[in-house]
């Protein structure tokens, strides 16, 4: 399984912890304000660590484990968003794409 979690209350963006190294100048302005958010949040990250954690140890221990799990309410958005922006642009490509193949080929039957 792999976990693909939100921000979660832990101790890794504490003033403390955080550190960054100095950025290229080709990356300042890009990272400036990932950076930001990183050390703005401390104590305000809408995980709970505890409760994602007992989320994965009931489903490792469960019938049906998933192959990804996107661990609280960002996670899941963003990884949905993902998902459908990829799917609609399959579906944009998907003739020309095709064309790629022999006319007289069969259909694929490996599975996935």
């Amino acid at each position: 399984m792999i976990v693909e979690p939100s921000r979660s209350r832990t101790g890794f963006n504490g003033a403390d912890v955080l550190e960054f190294a100095e950025p290229s100048e080709t990356y300042r302005q890009v990272l400036a304000a990932v950076r930001a958010d990183m050390a703005g949040t401390d104590g305000r990250q809408e995980g709970d660590p505890a409760r994602a954690a007992e989320i994965i140890v009931s489903l490792v221990h469960g019938e049906e484990v998933p192959l990804r799990l996107p661990l609280g309410r960002e996670a899941v958005e963003r990884i949905s968003g993902v998902y459908r922006r990829g799917l609609a642009e399959t579906a944009r490509w998907a003739e020309a794409a095709q064309a790629a193949d022999f006319a007289d080929a069969p259909a694929s039957v490996r599975p996935v």
